[in-house]
Formats: C-alpha cells, sequence, structure tokens
C-alpha cells in the first residue's frame, strides 16, 4: 500500500474512533481501536529499535522495511492446539475442539474483513511475505530453524549483491582514472612539443 492507501486508512481509523463507520457496532469498533493501537506502538517502537520480533498479524504492513514470516496451520490442528492451551483457558470457555474450531472461522472472517476495509490489504495474501512455513506437523524450534536459515541465506545474498556492485563500482572508477590520467599525460605531451609555437602566439 502507498501513501494514498495509508491516507486513506487512517482517515478511516479517525472515522471508527468516533464512531462514524457505517455498519459498525460497539465491538468492531473497539476492535478498530485496538487495531490502530497496535499499529500505532508498532510502528513507533520499530523505528527506534533494531532486532525485533513484532508478532501481529499485520505486522508485515506496519513495517514493510522487514523480514516478514508467515507461519500456518492446518484449521482442525489450530483448533486442538488453541483448546488444549491452558494460557487461553481464561478467556476463552469452549467446551469442545469443533466449537474452538468454528471460533476461530469467525475470528478470521472478521479480522480479514476489517483489515480489508481499513487497511485495503489482504491478510491472507502469501505474496505479502518473505517466507511461508506450514507448522501442522513441525515443532516451534524447526520453525525457528527454517527462519533462520532462511534469514542468513537471504542476508548473503544480500551481501554478494552489494559486493558486487562495489566491485563494479571500482572497476568502473579505476577505467575512469586510467583515462583521465592518459588523457592528462597526452595533454602535457602535446603542450610540450609545441612549446616553442605557443610561446609565439602569447
Amino acid at each position: 500500500a502507498g501513501s494514498a492507501g495509508q491516507t486513506d486508512h487512517r482517515a478511516l481509523h479517525e472515522g471508527c474512533s468516533a464512531g462514524g463507520l457505517p455498519g459498525a457496532d460497539p465491538a468492531e469498533r473497539r476492535d478498530r481501536k485496538i487495531d490502530r493501537s497496535i499499529e500505532e506502538s508498532a510502528r513507533e517502537y520499530a523505528k527506534n529499535h533494531d532486532n525485533l520480533i513484532i508478532d501481529a498479524r499485520l505486522g508485515w504492513y506496519v513495517v514493510p522495511d522487514s523480514f516478514k514470516v508467515y507461519l500456518k496451520v492446518d484449521l482442525d490442528e489450530a483448533a486442538r492446539r488453541a483448546f488444549n492451551d491452558p494460557n487461553r483457558k481464561a478467556t476463552e470457555s469452549f467446551n469442545t475442539v469443533l466449537e474452538q474450531k468454528q471460533d476461530m472461522i469467525k475470528r478470521q472472517h472478521s479480522e480479514n474483513t476489517r483489515y480489508k476495509t481499513l487497511y485495503h490489504v489482504d491478510n491472507l495474501d502469501m505474496s505479502n511475505y518473505d517466507l511461508v512455513i506450514d507448522t501442522t506437523y513441525i515443532t516451534p524450534d524447526e520453525v525457528a530453524d527454517i527462519i533462520l536459515d532462511r534469514y542468513t541465506e537471504l542476508i548473503s545474498i544480500f551481501v554478494l549483491y552489494i559486493r558486487s556492485i562495489l566491485i563494479f563500482i571500482n572497476h568502473n572508477f579505476f577505467k575512469i582514472i586510467h583515462k583521465l590520467i592518459s588523457n592528462i599525460c597526452i595533454f602535457r605531451y602535446y603542450i610540450y612539443s609545441h612549446k616553442s609555437y605557443i610561446i609565439k602566439l602569447i
């Protein structure tokens, strides 16, 4: 999204903060305010810090100059993990994995619709990311290894690219200097060989 898109979504944010988005119920307005708060805090933090990890659905959009990773998982497995996560029990009260799954489907649809409305972006468009990993059958440690390996690979490619550019610049720089020196030498020879003629002209 360009600057125009950013202007649009800021205007929409202002509208939702004032309750101005049509069809938005209080819960939706609250979620949009939360989106805005997370967006602004993440953007500001990234401006002043290096070597950080942002765990957010719109992190790729808020901090575009970053290494963007999308972790996907089979929906049934996602529901099973969420249902068995003790840290979620304080805020969620589902009786079965199926209830958990249905809530996840509803929430994902709601969030993606909100992102498209506010930011004009598709969070599920995999082209937004530098790396997409299916975590269904692998461990967190394996996920971390994949991310580090790919990031290191991209850094290496970038370093080689910059080095190639510098070599090209240096090579052409020395060619230019050599040609300049040659021309100076030719000019000096010409002046010296026609010295007496030049004196006469003066």
